[in-house]
């Protein structure tokens, strides 16, 4: 494996269990230094990807530095023996249209990139030198610190991040360690005590940055040569957030019992959210939006452990009725403990074969995710199951089954409820990101709802309804061996999307088909778009519409969600043009998916009501763009232009690597009335033929801020307090603004940068000033038909 150290191959070549219709090729390495690879050749990929796992999280932080394992992946990046220079990692991978990013958790941390795939060795280089040895300078300590601090800063604006922080630092360390680090803890305490915080750091890496520690995935076209008494812990969020989470601690990890994944059948069930399930039950007595149900942190280390948590999306209503929320949850889970050994069989064997149903027929992953799910992989399974173990549910076990369902118990249960309702009952602040919150034992009343639900004799385990999966006898097998018969495999890619065919042309209708079997999914994807101009006429309009498809999805999920289990399902939105329903699954499953949206909008009908100085922002943008001038110079000039064109040009040469983005790219020309497939092979003609002297024309004669034709929009949002900001706004004005425009109206046009020009407005009635906008589109805007060469004359849309 060029660019790692210890590149000598010790043990390879094993058959890993892979889905049928993935076309990759992997070979398993293991290095002289104890390094495992996984090497996954992809001769369609233009775009290469790596990513390496290293067996360190913050769980190893000292004591004294916390956010150390954090700031040491920041600084690996910043330089290596090898290649000294700061930037030459992140210079190489975006002059080969590349990128890349990092990131670090409890016990993993993650590295990955990618690259044009004919850079990827010199990339690997360079990866492979920074993880082998980093430079982790003082100097360079000193700025990058300001990095991670801005990080740890935009964390403290995220409820999801301190509900995160919160959950932590109620347990004992290492799991309640602060894992980002801020400037205070990376450098200002430890200088103040005359800590050598770069030589700690490095410390840290030598301990553990070692070989034995590290899996790698690549992904290229090259050959193969490479995570207790119940509380109730009540959040002040900062949003308008109504949520409730139930968290259970489970004394075993993941790899204790990969192969029958308890976890992953208690999810199925206690998530379900179809006829018969607690979800279903919840949402119709108008309690709960959502319900989901999964494992959330999960530890590795040792024999391991996680936290195993449903996750409920409160109404108003359902924050008047916890106790009898949580009671419910309960009730589902005495369901499943009091199964019978025949239903614990079917369950099971239900959720596994959905699981490789799944893993079976899915669209090849995108090489980036499938390098880092590899190398993650690598640490916990052999490398033949390196994509088969982390999913498929292939050993059953009733008492582990019943082991696990009996662990979801309210001694073993945390419940965090994040409500703005929780003002005036939180004293606490979490003391890194600052979530306000109380801690509680869990009220008497709910434990006692709990026992009285549970109380009632169990019914048994419901069967679920599937009816909308694989009906009339149609099997995934069967779908496949009809895609297979027609032929076909993957032919070369030259940036034209295989045109479909026009079935059907008349007044109101247009049918297009485009028949693609190289993938060997046996899939369909259907597009509809229902032309209509009322669903952009107006803001109100159009969030009116928009809300009634997510009301119109949450009134179908009981019938659809089955098939959604299947691999089957289907999206609405609205759009200018009117509404586009995307299907994507089992050929007789879309069918009848199909029916069941349509019938369900020409159910709806709706009432609509109507709705009742970005100068520093400017002025950032003109500095910066006045700045990048001679750097755009600079970069026209050399090799590094060459080496962008070579990436542009092969982003839109790019294969579609899945059936769903094959189908995309079929889509578009149709949606958008140009029929133009091939306009992706132009566009990569157009990046060839790309001179300098043009990039830098265009630059001056549009981007730049003194260009006659530089127009800017600058925009800031400001929510309160908005008579004072309008009061603020008026007094920029000038004198003039004294007996100015009114509320609502639009102040006169100020010069701002040069080149563009600033609106001041001071609007009460939003959507009337919208619609008085050119940038709106007119109400009476209707798409035109499509333009064929026949001749014949075509009806419109």
């Amino acid at each position: 494996m060029q660019g790692l150290r210890g590149s000598t191959v010790v043990h390879q070549s094993v058959a890993v269990h892979k889905p049928r219709c993935d076309r990759r090729q992997y070979q398993h390495a293991e290095l002289i230094n104890g390094v495992r690879v996984l090497v996954i050749q992809d001769l369609d990929a233009v775009y290469a990807a790596a990513s390496a796992n290293v067996q360190v999280g913050y769980f190893d932080d000292p004591p004294s530095l916390p956010g150390a394992a954090h700031f040491v992946e920041h600084m690996v990046h910043l330089g290596s023996k090898q290649f000294p220079d700061e930037k030459e990692y992140k210079a190489f991978l975006a002059q080969h249209g590349g990128s890349s990013n990092a990131s670090t958790s409890m016990v993993h941390t993650r590295y990955h990139f990618k690259v044009h795939a004919e850079a990827l060795p010199g990339a690997l280089a360079r990866f492979g030198a920074m993880l082998s040895a980093p430079l982790i300078a003082h100097n360079s300590c000193a700025r990058e610190v300001e990095n991670v601090h801005a990080e740890y800063s935009r964390n403290t604006n995220s409820d999801g991040r301190k509900l995160l922080q919160l959950r932590r630092s109620l347990c004992l360390p290492p799991y309640s360690n602060f894992s980002t680090g801020s400037i205070a803890t990376l450098w200002e305490g430890p200088q103040q005590h005359g800590a050598d915080v770069a030589g700690m750091l490095r410390q840290l890496w030598q301990q553990h940055y070692r070989a034995g520690f590290t899996c790698v995935a690549v992904v290229g076209p090259q050959d193969p040569r490479q995570l207790l008494q119940a509380l109730l812990v009540r959040v002040l969020p900062q949003r308008d957030l109504r949520e409730l989470q139930l968290c259970w601690y489970i004394p075993a990890g993941v790899m204790a019992h990969s192969s029958t994944k308890p976890w992953q059948w208690a999810s199925h069930l206690l998530g379900h959210e179809g006829p018969g399930s607690a979800a279903h039950l919840l949402k119709a007595q108008g309690l709960v939006q959502s319900l989901e149900a999964g494992m959330g942190e999960e530890v590795r280390a040792g024999r391991g452990w996680m936290f195993w948590r449903l996750t409920l999306s409160l109404t108003q209503a359902g924050e008047d009725a916890l106790e009898h929320v949580v009671a419910t949850v309960y009730r589902a889970i005495q369901v499943l403990q009091r199964c019978s050994d025949d239903q614990l069989h079917q369950t099971w064997q239900e959720a596994a074969s959905l699981a490789q149903l799944r893993f079976d027929w899915r669209d090849p992953i995108e090489p980036l995710a499938a390098a880092q799910s590899a190398a993650y992989a690598l640490h916990y399974y052999p490398p033949s199951e390196a994509l088969s173990g982390p999913v498929l549910m292939s050993q059953y076990d009733a008492s582990l089954l019943r082991w696990f369902v009996g662990q979801l118990n309210v001694p073993n249960m945390n419940v965090y409820y994040s409500s703005r309702r929780n003002a005036g009952m939180v004293g606490s602040k979490e003391a890194w990101y600052g979530a306000e919150y109380g801690v509680q034992q869990l009220p008497q009343a709910w434990l006692d709802s709990i026992a009285q639900y549970t109380a009632v004799d169990g019914q048994g385990c419901a069967d679920a309804d599937f009816s909308l999966r694989l009906e009339h006898g149609e099997t995934a097998e069967a779908a496949a061996a009809a895609a297979a018969g027609g032929g076909g495999g993957a032919a070369s890619y030259d940036g034209a999307a295989p045109p479909p065919t026009q079935l059907l042309q008349q007044p109101g209708l247009c049918v297009w088909h485009c028949k693609d079997i190289s993938y060997g999914l046996p899939k369909v994807h259907l597009r509809l778009h229902l032309v209509t101009p009322a669903a952009y006429a107006s803001p109100a309009s159009t969030i009116s519409t928009r809300l009634l498809l997510r009301v119109l999805e949450d009134l179908l999920l009981p019938q659809a969600y089955p098939a959604e289990l299947a691999g089957s399902s289907y999206s609405l939105d609205s759009e200018q043009g009117g509404l586009l329903l995307r299907l994507v699954g089992f050929p007789g499953v879309v069918q009848q998916l199909l029916g069941l949206v349509l019938r369900g909008l020409l159910g709806l009908t709706a009432q609509q009501s109507p709705a009742t100085q970005p100068d520093a922002l400017a002025a950032a943008v003109r500095g910066w763009l006045c700045g990048f001038r001679q750097e755009l110079q600079q970069m026209a000039s050399g090799e590094v232009l060459q080496n962008q064109k070579k990436a542009l040009s092969a982003k839109y040469l790019d294969p579609p690597k899945s059936l769903q983005e094959a189908a995309k790219r079929s889509w578009r020309p149709i949606r958008e009335r140009t029929l133009q497939w091939d306009r992706r092979r132009q566009k990569a003609a157009a990046a060839q033929a790309l001179t300098a002297q043009q990039l830098l024309d265009f630059f001056d004669q549009q981007l730049h801020p003194d260009a006659a034709q530089h127009q800017a929009l600058c925009v800031q949002i400001w929510g309160g307090r908005k008579a004072a900001l309008a009061v603020a706004a008026a007094g920029e004005l000038g004198a003039a603004a004294d007996a100015g425009p009114p509320s609502g109206a639009v102040g006169p046009v100020r010069p701002g940068v040069a080149g563009s020009q600033q609106l001041t407005v001071l609007a009460d009635e939003v959507e009337q000033f919208k619609r008085s906008q050119p940038l709106m589109p007119a109400p009476e805007i209707i798409m035109p038909p499509p333009a064929v060469s026949s001749g014949t004359p075509q009806a419109a849309l």
